[in-house]
């Protein structure tokens, strides 16, 4: 279950809001730490309709983790909170063994990663945030098996390690950030990383990387990649490593070839059937002269009328003409849950890639 609806649940009016005021960094160790003074809790009980706030604090992580929360499963969210730390050692964010969270509006930079959602996780919202300056990841989630994990409409850059980090992430969505690495390292700097996950969608995201690859999936399945705009100059803009049952369309590649890769050939789909078509690609050469599901019909029909071939097993059959904008389709949990059941059915999964990931 999402949270979203519930961001904005008793936000006072724009002139009666709090202002940002200096805490000690904060932890809340089980349900019952929600209700320590130093908790910086300013209201709520932690039911779904009345969530615990945390909210309007401006807390330096220099000597400890900005705000750590362990083993909770009420409902609360951090929202309008600044935290940064001179150091870079210590995290913005720990949640850890944490359900139910809502982290909305908050500003984190030059700590050691950004947001860390470790162990067994579920139902963690992250929107409209700003992550920067971290020394490893912008975001991540590692040490266990997350679910239901929904991250939008952030801007993550600048990190020293990749800027959206997920591992053993199932039921996600990662909808409409601006993510960019870190263009002074030399490699291993992604925007986007997915390993071991299941079941999600990446959608109007806008994902530049320099020395690495903009989108790397290794050993996960069933994921719907579309309406992205892809840009590297060293690296794929998507790479999949031992995947299946990925549908890839309607993205905008615009970095140097190559622009993708994908080992498992025939297990993933990088078109969607006419005329919604596949991929805009930067350096594709076919003219368009042609229409429908053949491409042996007259007029123009905003698709190349020969394959963008990736390799001899992996082509997208419907290159787009144009570049499209960028933005995103349903999430997962609606709209996409039958495409997703019958990808689920079509592709089979492969085996598991050795590559260094993150």
């Amino acid at each position: 279950m999402y949270l979203q609806s519930q961001k904005d649940s008793h936000v006072p009016p724009i002139h009666a809001r709090i202002s940002m005021t200096p805490h000690d960094p904060i932890t809340i160790v089980g349900n019952a730490g929600f209700l320590e003074s130093s908790s910086g809790v300013r209201s709520g009980n932690g039911d779904p309709t009345d969530p615990y706030i945390i909210s309007d604090w401006e807390i330096n992580a220099t000597n400890n983790i900005g705000i750590y929360i362990f083993g909770t499963d009420v409902y609360f969210i951090i929202r309008n909170v600044t935290i940064n730390s001179s150091a870079q050692n210590n995290d913005g964010i720990l949640l850890d063994v944490v359900s139910n969270a809502i982290i909305h509006n908050v500003t984190i930079s030059d700590c050691d990663t950004g947001i860390a959602i470790t162990r067994v996780s579920s139902s963690i919202e992250i929107d409209e945030s700003s992550i920067s300056n971290s020394s490893d990841h912008g975001i991540v989630t590692q040490y266990g098996a997350a679910s239901y994990v929904n991250i939008t409409k952030n801007t993550i850059y600048a990190n020293g390690g990749t800027g959206i980090a997920l591992g053993s992430t199932s039921h996600f969505n990662v909808v409409s950030n601006n993510v960019s690495t870190n263009d002074t390292s030399s490699g291993g700097r992604r925007a986007v990383t997915l390993i071991d996950g299941a079941n999600g969608v990446v959608t109007g995201n806008n994902l530049t990387a320099i020395y690495d690859e903009a989108l790397y999936c290794s050993n996960s399945q069933n994921v719907i990649v579309a309406t992205n705009r892809f840009s590297s100059v060293w690296g794929y803009g998507v790479s999949l490593t031992s995947c299946s049952g990925f549908l890839v369309y309607r993205n905008n590649f615009m970095g140097v070839p190559p622009q993708a890769f994908d080992n498992a050939g025939p297990e993933n789909e990088w078109n969607s059937s006419y005329p919604t078509g596949g991929n805009f690609w930067i350096d594709y050469t076919g003219i368009d002269e042609k229409s429908g599901p053949d491409q042996d019909q007259s007029g123009k029909d905003g698709i190349g009328d020969t394959d963008y071939v990736i390799d001899s097993n992996t082509i997208d059959h419907y290159p787009l003409n144009m570049s499209g904008p960028v933005e995103p389709i349903p999430e997962f949990p609606t709209l996409l849950l039958p495409m997703i059941s019958v990808l689920a059915l079509l592709f089979a999964i492969v085996r598991r890639s050795h590559r260094k990931e993150f």
